[in-house]
This record gives structure tokens, sequence and C-alpha cells, in this order.
């Protein structure tokens, strides 16, 4: 249990890491790339006024205005002598007229394809080919398309790109080994709490044992009063019943290897039954069995029986007219359900059973044998097979199932 829960903690410590980069990252890369579309999006729109291409005889607007440090403008001459563009104009009918080819990357009919191409977009600016961004404006019939190569633009963007995707990667491997250390101090206190009511149990259960012994040494010499006999008997049995599930709570609760084999689940099933049979016949509970034979599952016989035992004892306690066992097999998972009426049973989640020493309705069963840790048995065992299991009720009955 402390393993399961210092995982946890690793694993959703790494995933708020990761989420926190994921948003800060993302933010800076969406932006970077915004502002190179941006750009992109400035020198299209003034091709599109020029008629597709650069027109020498307009001055740059920030001439003699820009301090040194200001980003080039579209216009400026810089801009104009290192762009790498085409553009063309096309018809009603599609033929091309060349405005502008400045580009080495592409052949003129290469680019006049591309531009082609675009007449059809559905957007009048954007991306293709994964470098160029484009720019389409209709009028008078005629369609102009202008397309930049943005390719030494966007290189420092995916270097960034590149650093944050890697980098992140490092953050988290980094974050992982930090964890690792750090998360065996912060469960310690629980570590050792737990390990002490482990111990608890273990000493409870070895000193219980010896005056129960005893107790049942002296009730076998008297005989004086029979009543105080059975009722002695009784309650030791109880003790014993108790002692030995504290017992067993112990052993499944550490994490061991399993030995499997192939079963018959069905044929097992129906094994651990017959002997209650009688037992819910003299309750008027009837026994209703839901599941075709053979049903193969590789398992634990030792196990599984024991699991049976204290969900069959646990229904035979609380069901008042009928106690239900269903089997069900799905590719390689075992489902295995039991259904039964029982007082005061409400809708909902039940899963509170599995709580060692809970009892439900609050004491309302107390007249039932009975001492709360069988289906925490039960949980353990599932548990330590990989599997899981739910309780809930249902219109007055009690469903517990059980995924294997």
């Amino acid at each position: 249990m402390i393993e399961k829960l210092r995982k946890k903690f690793i694993i959703f410590s790494l995933l708020s890491v990761f989420a926190l980069l994921v948003v800060i990252l993302s933010a800076i890369n969406v932006t970077n790339f915004s502002l190179v579309a941006k750009d992109a999006d400035n020198i299209t729109q003034m091709l599109i006024n020029e008629g597709g291409k650069f027109n020498d005889k307009t001055p740059p607007q920030n001439e003699g205005k820009a301090p040194i440090g200001t980003p080039v403008a579209p216009d400026s001459p810089e801009t104009k002598a290192s762009m790498r563009y085409f553009a063309y104009s096309f018809d009603k009918g599609g033929n091309a007229t060349k405005l502008a080819y400045n580009v080495n990357a592409i052949t003129e009919d290469e680019a006049q394809n591309i531009a082609k191409s675009l007449t059809g977009a559905q957007n009048t600016t954007g991306w293709t080919n994964g470098r160029y961004r484009y720019r389409v404006d209709s009028k008078d019939g005629n369609t102009t398309v202008v397309v930049i190569d943005e390719s030494r633009e966007l290189r420092p963007s995916y270097q960034v790109l590149y650093i944050s995707v890697f980098g992140s990667l490092a953050g988290l491997i980094i974050t992982l080994l930090v964890l690792i250390p750090v998360s065996k101090k912060l469960i310690k206190p629980f570590e050792t709490s737990d390990n002490k009511q482990k111990r608890f149990i273990a000493d409870a259960a070895r000193e219980l044992k010896v005056p129960i012994s005893v107790m049942y040494a002296n009730n076998e010499v008297s005989t004086q009063d029979e009543e105080l006999t059975k009722s002695n008997v009784k309650q030791l049995k109880k003790m014993q019943k108790l002692v030995d599930d504290l017992d067993d709570l112990l052993v499944f609760d550490k994490k061991q290897d399993i030995e499997r084999e192939p079963l018959d689940i069905a044929k097992l099933t129906d094994d651990v039954i017959k002997p209650y049979e009688d037992s819910f016949k003299n309750k008027n509970v009837e026994l209703l069995k839901e599941y075709g034979s053979p049903i193969p599952f590789n398992a634990n016989a030792n196990m599984l029986k024991r699991m049976y035992v204290e969900i069959i004892e646990n229904g035979l306690k609380y069901s008042k007219t009928f106690f239900k066992v269903k089997l069900s097999q799905t590719d390689t998972r075992l489902t295995i359900e039991t259904f039964n009426d029982g007082d005061k049973i409400s809708d909902g989640e039940l899963d509170r059973v599995f709580e060692r020493f809970y009892r439900m309705q609050n004491g309302v069963n107390s007249t039932v044998d009975g001492n709360g840790v069988g289906l925490s048995i039960v949980k353990e065992i599932v548990a330590l097979n990989s599997g899981r299991c739910t309780a809930k009720g249902e219109s007055g009955r009690f469903h517990l199932k059980i995924e294997l």
C-alpha cells in the first residue's frame, strides 16, 4: 500500500510538472510562430498593394526615423533585397501571368503550380508546403497570389521549439531523479504508521491466541452449565475467526509473487458453493448461479477459494430471499458478480464495505455474526491478482463486482 502511495505521488508530481511545462512552452512557441506569421502577412499585403512586386520608387516608411536595433520594416531596402518570393496573376480562364520570381529553391514552373493550387484556398492567407506564407487577392475577375519563402525566418522559431521539447524531457528526467529520493522521505511517516498498525494487528492476533487456547481447554473440562458452555464455544469461535482473518490480512497485504495455474473457474465456484447449499436452503434463501462451463482462466486456486468463501459467507449472513453468483469472461478478463437483497441497502457506491472492521448500516446488522474483515480480505486478494472490486446498492440489492 505504501509503495503504491509513493508511486502515485511520483506520477502526479510528474504530471503536474509536465502540464506546467506544456502550458508555458506552448504559449512561448505559439507566440513565436505567430509573430513570424504576422511579419510575413505584412510583407504579402504590401506586395499585393504594389501589384505583386516591390516598388523601388516607394521610400521606406521608417527612413531616417528608426533608431539602431529597430526591426526591419516590410518596405525597407534590406527587406526588399533579401526577400525570396514569387507572385502570379490568374484570369478567369486560369491563364497565368508572372508578376515576380525571386526565389532559387524552386523552378518557375514549380512556383507557378504552387500559386495556381492556392487560387482555390479557403483562407486568403496561410502556410503552404511547410515554409511558404501566401496571400490570395481576387479583384475584377483576376486572382493574384503572392508567396514568400519564410524558411530562414522560421529556422530560429523551430530551434526554440526543439530546445523547448528536449529541455522539457530533460527537466522531467531530472524531476523524476529528484522525486525518487524525496518521495521516500515524504512517505516515511506514512510507512512508519502503517508498520505500527501491522505490528499492532500481529501482536493482537498473537496475544489473543493464547487465551483462546486456554479457554478452549478449560471449556472441554467444564461441563457444569451446558448453555454457558455453548455460549463460550460460540464466542471462542468468533474470536478464533477474527484472529485467523487478521493473520490472513497481514499475509495478503504483503506484495508477493502469485503462482497461477490453468483452472476451470465454473467448477471451482461450484466446489466452493456446494457445502453452503444446505445452509442457504435452511435460511430460505434462493441460491442462483448464472454461468456456463467450462470457464478457463489462469489463477491461484487457494486464493480464489478463500475469496469465494468470504463472499459466500457474507451473502449467507445478510441475504433475505436470494443470493446470485454470475460469471462472465471477455478476452483475458474474468468478471465475478454477486447479487443479494438485505435490510436497508442504500443506492449508490458502497465501497466502504471493503474497509477493515466496517459493517454496513452502523450497527443495524449487529445481530449478525461477523467482524467486518471478510470483504477486506477479498479486496486484498483481488489487488494481489491485479484486479479491482466495487460494491454498490441497486434498488435494495447489494451488487459486488470483481474483475480479474
